[in-house]
């Protein structure tokens, strides 16, 4: 269906957020993306989101708008208003915990842990071992998306999100293959910081890859070589990731590889004790696990669990960005929690704030 078609659909989902009913704008926005499966430009998803947010926020509810703040920094990552916005929820948050005294000293501030790895590679189960610890606070590859290029719009707002955690939680971080070129910038906010490089098999990764991307057939995916979009088909994220100058998907794969990982022991030498490569299999053991953890720095390390997250796909690590504002607990229980706190609300939220 062409956007013409559209149109009238369209116009119409605008005069609703327009006239305060941004629910019943939600509800007809989601069932023309569900209906063509793609997103549809020019609905108002974005103002919707931030709009749901913003209203919660105002009323008290910074846990209730967070997931909402999270889904527009993904949808819009260079769009300045979502980051302000969270912030100003995280900074308020602070204020609220810890009263008067807003900023602890830098000895008291929570450890920055980063997760990095080429993907495919155990990053996600690394998140979840990361996020079963207690008075932690992690997520994987939380939006905004981080080009490869220098320097990304969206690592200030990163850097600032991870000082307002650190005043709010005793080990904080985030997991993604995309933190690599910027690391170096994250050492000079965070000197102190502690980073887990998850390695795999080269081989294994890049036959990983191609699966979960469909490389091998025309639409599929291939984030590592610079393409017309007429075999391959083209994605937002493919800027997350560096490009090579060859033709077949495994040789590119193969170059990130090597690539990463060199660059990944270039800064082990230049941060001795800070940042470690790791093998997957680590993650397979309580020993394996318990040795990542107090490198990182917890001193009562939670092991012996098994985790298989992302086997055959990615769909596990879609979803693993975290609430702040939820009380400090696991992963099941968060999200139990928000799926509680995500119940109907009232459907028309007016301007002004009423309902």
């Amino acid at each position: 269906m062409s956007l013409e078609d559209h149109k009238e659909a369209i116009q119409k989902v605008w005069k609703l957020f327009y006239d305060g009913y941004v629910r019943e704008a939600d509800v007809l926005a989601a069932q023309i993306i569900e209906a063509e499966r793609e997103t549809i430009p020019f609905l108002p998803v974005l103002e919707i989101l931030t709009a749901k947010a913003q209203y919660l926020a105002l009323t008290g509810r910074r846990r209730e708008a967070a997931p909402f703040l999270s889904k527009a920094l993904n949808r819009a990552p260079d769009n300045p208003y979502p980051q302000e916005l969270s912030l100003a929820l995280l900074r308020a948050e602070v204020v609220a915990r810890n009263g008067a005294e807003t900023r602890k000293p830098r000895g008291e501030a929570g450890q920055l842990v980063m997760g990095l790895g080429t993907g495919r590679c155990g990053s996600t189960s690394l998140t979840l071992l990361l996020m079963a610890q207690k008075a932690g606070c992690f997520s994987h590859e939380h939006p905004p998306d981080l080009p490869w290029s220098l320097p990304p719009p969206g690592l200030r707002f990163h850097l600032q999100r991870f000082s307002f955690l650190a005043q709010m939680y005793d080990f904080i971080g985030d997991v993604g293959h995309w933190w690599l070129p910027h690391m170096e910038t994250v050492a000079k906010f965070f000197p102190d910081f502690r980073a887990v490089v998850m390695k795999r098999d080269k081989a294994e990764t890049v036959e990983s890859f191609v699966t979960v991307k469909n490389g091998d057939s025309e639409g599929g995916v291939n984030h590592w070589i610079d393409h017309d979009g007429s075999f391959w088909g083209k994605v937002p994220f493919d800027r997350c990731y560096p490009s090579y100058p060859v033709r077949d998907i495994r040789e590119a794969l193969g170059l990130y590889w090597e690539e990463y990982y060199q660059r990944c022991e270039m800064l082990a030498k230049r941060y001795p004790g800070q940042l470690r490569v790791f093998d997957i299999s680590a993650l397979q053991s309580a020993e394996g696990q318990e040795e990542i953890l107090q490198f990182c720095g917890f001193p009562d390390p939670v092991v012996g669990q098994e985790f298989h997250a992302n086997v055959g796909h990615y769909k596990d690590g879609e979803d693993l960005w975290g609430n702040p504002f939820l009380p400090q607990q696991g992963p099941q229980e968060q999200e139990q929690e928000q799926a509680a706190e995500q119940s109907p609300r009232p459907a028309r939220l007016r301007r002004a704030g009423r309902t």
